[in-house]
């Protein structure tokens, strides 16, 4: 197979990046920062200003949660704007995602040949799990496409056509760095599963010796060590308190089995939200190597090479499920980094329709499948466009939008009903991913509503129309837990590092937002000089004297 890849090669990988920005770059500024986006955001943005690169921080205290290359990235992006807003913060991870589908396009038709490319690349848009992170300002979209990177370029040294290693071995050590820098040890999952999965499926362990493989693993610990040894220097220069509140995190998440339910559950409900692109687990690859030159599987009819390839995708999404289980994960959130490797074991299903090695009986049952998944999505796009139109006053409704994707989908549907009938399995697919993308729209209104009721955005504005604009906050817990709060109010932020719970360690007067562990302590202990209490949904304005 050659290493080059004609001009139109690069067709299949455009067309993916575009549909997949324009599908999740919808009304993306409708909703206010909610959730963890804030803790992101509000960071970058004050970078974006002016404050320390090196060393975050949140409404002005050190926030050492989270590496800082996704600070980097959306302050960055902010500057190059000339603007900062939640659309402004959320695209970069829409074009991140955008990225990682021409990448699965590329690599698929490195691997597979055509149409591959085509199949992977765009079945990236039926992940519908991963549509809420390529739509927030939060560090997932990033840190899932540093490490899919990763893996596949690891993936690409063991077992790609490539002679030129050397190449390989940098990008992947880049990757690798990134993914560290990103959301340190959470991204190598996927990286992790490939070295495992990948070598226990071809029975192939030499390669994992190589330099081309050990020495990323050194380059990449360096990358991320650099930022570590200087923030550490220029906290004791500062003679700042140290932030640990990352590495108690990350204790805490390490083999962490209290919830054996949620854990032992979790790689099947991962799977089962991945339907319908986890249908390709159902192919039966050998995990039996054969001679080469042989027919690996006698269901798609593949050469040992891809084969081989192919295996390796299945057996990384595989084995991450497995290190899901022994590190005791149970949020399905933190293994959707797994789902594009599925993408690419899709493109080698697509290859062997396009070249009839499948088995005959996969080819009678892959009309259905379609037909299927069409009538599925066609009426999900109908509901989920209704229930969208329950939109929060300030959102307001998008009811033309919805009216198109309405109809859009009730006519796509028709033409995959069409070209199922006439034997046209590439157009049919093709179609499929087409009403995601329809999809999107409607689930993107429902993410949009669903950040609308969890941000402190409206908490926000009363309490600026109480104290007035003249007015300064000081705050605990709050700076940690809901930044975005703060954020909307406008008003600068005194924070208190150890929190507002009573006894203080030192006085504090005028307007206070306490979270309600807080005021809890102030009301058990009957605090006196308390001129003003509003409670509000997500925290209580006092005022003392």
């Amino acid at each position: 197979m050659s290493n080059k890849v004609p001009v139109a090669g690069w067709i299949a990988p455009l067309t993916a990046a575009v549909l997949m920005v324009a599908t999740q770059g919808f009304r993306l500024g409708s909703a206010p920062l909610a959730g963890t986006e804030g803790h992101r955001a509000i960071v970058a943005d004050a970078m974006a200003g002016g404050s320390d690169w090196m060393l975050p921080r949140l409404h002005g205290e050190l926030y050492l949660r989270k590496p800082p290359m996704h600070y980097w990235i959306l302050a960055t992006f902010q500057r190059f704007v000339g603007y900062g807003s939640e659309g402004v913060w959320r695209f970069p991870s829409v074009l991140a995602m955008g990225a990682l589908a021409a990448w699965l396009a590329w690599m698929a038709r490195r691997w597979f040949g055509s149409p591959a490319d085509w199949m992977a690349g765009l079945s990236l848009l039926t992940l519908t799990p991963i549509w809420s992170q390529a739509r927030s300002a939060d560090i997932d979209a990033m840190n899932i496409l540093a490490s899919v990177l990763a893996a596949t370029c690891f993936l690409e040294i063991g077992f790609g056509p490539s002679k030129r290693k050397g190449t390989w071995a940098v990008a992947a050590a880049l990757a690798l760095g990134a993914t560290l820098l990103l959301k340190g040890h959470s991204g190598l999952l996927v990286i992790a599963g490939a070295w495992l999965g990948a070598s226990f499926l071809n029975r192939s362990w030499r390669w994992l010796a190589r330099p081309t493989v050990w020495l990323p693993l050194l380059l990449g610990a360096a990358l991320a060590g650099c930022w570590v040894l200087a923030a550490w220097w220029k906290v004791q220069q500062l003679h700042l308190p140290p932030d640990l509140r990352g590495l108690g995190e990350t204790r805490s998440s390490l083999l962490n089995l209290h919830d054996l339910g949620r854990t032992v559950t979790m790689p099947l409900i991962l799977t089962l939200s991945a339907l319908p692109l986890s249908l390709v687990l159902l192919l039966r690859v050998s995990l039996v190597r054969k001679p080469a030159g042989d027919a690996v599987d006698a269901d798609l009819g593949l050469d040992a090479a891809r084969a081989d390839r192919l295996r390796a995708c299945t057996g990384t999404y595989l084995a991450g499920l497995l290190l899901c289980l022994v590190n005791g994960v149970g949020n399905p959130r933190y293994g959707y980094m797994l789902l594009p490797m599925l993408a690419l074991a899709s493109g080698a299903l697509a290859a062997a329709v396009s070249g009839k090695t499948i088995q005959a009986s996969f080819r009678r049952a892959m009309p259905v499948a379609l037909l299927v998944i069409a009538l599925v999505t066609a009426a999900a796009v109908i509901v989920t466009a209704g229930l969208s139109q329950h939109a929060p006053r300030e959102m307001g409704t998008h009811w033309p939008a919805m009216l198109v994707a309405t109809s859009a989908s009730a006519t796509v549907f028709i033409l995959c009903c069409l070209a199922i009938r006439a034997g046209r399995l590439g157009p049919a697919a093709a179609l499929v991913a087409m009403l995601f993308a329809v999809l999107s729209c409607p689930v993107a209104e429902l993410n949009s509503q669903s950040r609308w009721q969890r941000s402190g955005y409206t908490d926000a504005q009363t309490i600026r129309a109480i104290v007035g604009p003249e007015s300064s906050l000081t705050a605990g817990k709050l700076i940690w837990d809901k930044p975005e709060l703060l954020y909307y109010t406008h008003l600068p932020i005194h924070g208190v590092r150890h929190g507002l719970t009573w006894p203080l360690s030192s006085p504090v007067k005028g307007w206070m937002v306490l979270d309600r562990r807080e005021w809890q302590s102030w009301k058990t202990a009957h605090v006196p000089h308390v001129q003003h209490v509003t409670e509000l949904a997500s925290a209580v304005l006092v005022h003392v004297e």
